[in-house]
């Protein structure tokens, strides 16, 4: 049976082989020769590089659906009996493809379609039974020739045979809990597209490293970042437009459409998300100024998040009631170099803000007034005195009850 660790086996073509979970290489490039081990489930980031003009024609296999799904896995190492993959497959705008239609690669015009973007793998395990099926989720999306590399994201995650693909877990039940990722998405169809790995929900790149989503940490709730990063901007660097470009297509990356209004907001009710305000709107135009300059270069991009508390006192919920981005310019230097030191890269820093605010009034306590009481006698209670005004009598006993009732009263 597997032990902890081991690599899972698999055949292809009725070759032996492993099933494979590429991973990041010293450089960040895309290494597709790592085994995945038994029982450890993880998430990675990484880039992948086109080696040649017709790199979509060639097919390589990192970037093809059908070498990640074309696999027969072994329930357990030292026997041959095995499971199929069960593949579903994504385009990066949420539309279900046929998985048969999206095995390679194709080209399209100016562009290469059915390129691997995203995958995860699913593992069912029974103890010392060993694997009893395996699921993958692939996201595909349409690629330009021209591009030079893309980020593709990998992750496995080994389940019990009886538990549920499909838990999410939220970040807190209603209110948010301070520290928990931040719910965010895109919406597609009056849904929002929610990641099940809440650690992808939002992200921002780290400091001090390069501008990828393979440098990235979630976004929590109610801590404030001041995150930077260096883009690469060598191969651009001589025009403005292109920069700009770049630099609108880093922030995308990262940016989401949505943020869940509670901890737990509904993926399916639009009700309790909201719109970010400036997700849509369109970066300031770059120019080229004097002295080899580009002006109006947006490098940073800050991210305003308004929330409150509501319900009771007692038990107050928080929820987040607004969100915007913006994004401040400045000018940006296009290096001139003489000699050796001409084909060094250059990179431009751009940082990233995120700030919670709180915007609830602080709850005030009121006291209910004091209730007055109005003490009344019936309408009729001398009546029966009034009505025999001939009772000589009568005239002193009304007195003397009229003083009892007084001093009754009065206490």
């Amino acid at each position: 049976f597997y032990q902890v660790g081991d690599p899972v086996m698999a055949t292809r073509n009725g070759r032996s082989a492993h099933m494979i979970l590429p991973h990041p290489l010293n450089n960040g490039h895309c290494g597709y020769f790592n085994p995945v081990g038994y029982l450890q489930s993880e998430r990675v980031a990484c880039e992948y590089h086109m080696m040649s003009h017709d790199w979509c024609t060639s097919s390589p296999a990192g970037i093809q659906v059908l070498s990640y799904t074309d696999l027969l896995i072994l329930k357990l190492p030292s026997q041959l009996d095995a499971v199929t993959i069960n593949s579903t497959c994504y385009h990066i705008t949420g539309e279900v493809v046929e998985s048969s239609l999206v095995d390679m690669p194709t080209i399209n015009g100016n562009d290469c379609d059915n390129v691997v973007m995203e995958l995860e793998y699913h593992v069912i395990e029974n103890g010392t039974d060993g694997i009893s099926g395996v699921n993958a989720v692939v996201v595909v999306d349409t690629v330009s020739l021209t591009t030079e590399r893309i980020i593709q994201l990998f992750s496995v995650q080994f389940l019990q045979g009886t538990q549920s693909e499909d838990i999410f877990h939220r970040s807190g039940n209603r209110g948010y809990q301070i520290g928990q990722p931040l719910l965010a998405g895109d919406a597609f169809q009056d849904r929002i597209l929610l990641n099940i790995d809440s650690s992808d929900w939002l992200l921002v790149t780290t400091s001090n490293q390069y501008c990828d989503l393979a440098h990235s940490v979630p976004v929590l709730f109610g801590e404030d970042i001041d995150m930077s990063c260096d883009l690469n901007v060598t191969m651009v660097m001589d025009d403005c437009s292109e920069l700009d470009a770049m630099v609108t297509k880093f922030y995308a990356t990262f940016a989401k459409q949505y943020i869940g209004s509670y901890g737990n907001s509904n993926p399916d009710m639009l009700s309790e998300w909201i719109a970010v305000i400036g997700y849509n709107e369109s970066l300031p135009d770059v120019e080229s100024g004097s002295s080899n300059s580009c002006v109006g270069v947006a490098t940073t991009q800050q991210l305003v998040i308004l929330y409150g508390f509501t319900g009771s006192a007692s038990y107050p919920v928080v929820k987040v009631v607004g969100a915007q981005y913006s994004y401040f310019t400045e000018t940006v230097m296009t290096q001139q170099c003489f000699g050796l030191d001409c084909h060094g890269d250059q990179y431009v820093t751009l940082r990233t803000h995120v700030s919670f605010i709180e915007v609830s009034n602080t709850p005030t306590t009121i006291l209910k007034r004091t209730t007055n009481i109005i003490r009344r006698l019936p309408d009729d209670f001398f009546y029966p005195f009034l009505s025999h005004a001939s009772c000589t009598s009568c005239h002193a006993l009304l007195m003397s009850l009229l003083v009892t009732i007084c001093s009754l009263v009065g206490n």
